[in-house]
């Protein structure tokens, strides 16, 4: 009875790590896909005639809301894709 629970107890702590371990490889993804996006739009918005460097780069902070934005999102359209 007792392996029967210490194998239980592993189980559900592999099992925890598994979807921390896709959590957190899933809000480096958006972090890095909302940073990267924003990196490419912001060069080409400036890179258009007349058009003046922005004195704020943001590419940080829309980042981290793409990776807040999608670990709220994620789990109600079961979107693994990276």
């Amino acid at each position: 009875m007792k392996g029967f629970i210490i194998l239980i107890t592993l189980g559900l702590l592999l099992s925890t790590t598994a979807c921390s371990t896709n959590t957190a490889r899933n809000a480096g993804c958006d972090f890095v896909k909302g940073a990267g996006e924003n990196n490419s739009e912001r060069k080409e918005r400036e890179s258009a005639p007349g058009n003046e460097m922005e004195s704020r780069n943001n590419d940080v902070e829309v980042g981290l809301l793409s990776a807040i934005f999608g670990f709220i999102v994620r789990p109600f359209f079961d979107d693994e894709e990276c």
